[in-house]
């Protein structure tokens, strides 16, 4: 008895000192836990909102159909687009337009780069598609055969093109029909928080702030060829279709930073037709939409008007 009341008067204050250690413990590990929860929150008056540039390819229908930020009109720079159509349909020769048209233009720093990864045929062959038009082709249009992703991105940061345009993106070699692969190209690798593998997005963020431009098939059940995660993982989701041979439709489905369009009686997409030389845009759409001419000065016009002053679609 002597003997367990001993152990009990040796014991007992030890095991409450623990008990209270516990106790401590526990609420500073919950303090730290409530002061790391507060540091993530932020508020939104003192987060400095994201500036998105604009790339004006010199299609100033494509442009308006973009987005503007503040008088300029454009793809946003530093972003991902996936332009998605059926096989034929015309995605790179109206790619191959695009790539001309800024290639062609400059600014301070000089001409714009463009750089083209063609995937489905060989360069000398894509070398007679862009000179179909009768031009030469501008010294500042890069193109490149590489179908491995990280070879693609050593060259994009050795160009530092203004654009840049896969075609296709379901012929790299580390694409595939999961999430996890489209998450991988487009966000890059990482474990345990390292990075072991970039993705588009990481030259997005580069100092030359490069617009991406994936072009992919559609299939037979009208998505995305490969997978259908794809479209949720860029910025912009464009697609192409056409009812008449020679002529298609382009308009907007997803647009982070801009409008979304639609190929109805809104007049909101983009037409283009097929020549032996190129693919050209033939609708001047956004004379109608009154914030652009507002902001560009272009005579605004309702789509009736439209109608009656242009009864035949005029190239630009």
């Amino acid at each position: 008895m002597r003997l367990a009341f001993l152990t009990a008067s040796i014991f007992l204050p030890k095991i409450s000192q623990l008990v209270r250690f516990v106790i401590v413990y526990n609420r500073v590990r919950d303090n730290m836990n409530i002061r790391s929860i507060k540091m993530a929150v932020q508020n939104l008056k003192n987060v400095k909102a994201d500036r998105v540039l604009r790339l004006q390819t010199g299609l100033a229908d494509l442009d308006w159909m973009h987005g503007r930020t503040d008088n300029s009109y454009g793809l946003p720079a530093g972003k991902i687009s996936i332009w998605s159509g059926e096989k034929g349909i015309g995605k790179s020769r109206a790619a191959i337009e695009v790539a001309r048209k800024v290639a062609r233009r400059s600014d301070h720093n000089g001409h714009y780069r463009v750089l083209y990864f063609q995937t489905e045929a060989s360069v000398a062959e894509f070398a007679g598609w862009v000179g179909e038009d009768g031009g030469s082709i501008p010294d500042t249009l890069y193109v490149s055969p590489s179908r491995d992703l990280q070879k693609q991105i050593k060259e994009i940061e050795q160009i530092r093109p203004n654009l840049v345009i896969v075609d296709s993106v379901t012929r790299l070699e580390q694409f595939g029909n999961t999430r996890e692969k489209v998450d991988a190209i487009i966000d890059g690798v990482y474990e345990n928080d390292v990075l072991v593998s970039k993705g588009y997005r990481h030259v997005c963020r580069a100092d030359f702030i490069p617009h991406i431009i994936l072009l992919c098939q559609l299939n037979k059940s009208g998505q995305t060829a490969g997978s259908s995660a794809l479209p949720y993982a860029v910025d912009v989701e464009v697609n192409l279709a056409g009812e008449i041979k020679g002529q298609f439709a382009m308009w907007i489905e997803k647009n982070r930073h801009g409008k979304v369009s639609g190929y109805d009686e809104s007049l909101t997409y983009i037409d283009w037709l097929h020549t032996e030389e190129r693919c050209t845009v033939t609708s001047c759409h956004r004379q109608h939409d009154v914030e652009y001419c507002r902001h560009t000065g272009m005579e605004h016009l309702t789509i009736e008007q439209k109608v009656r002053r242009i009864p035949v679609a005029q190239a630009i």
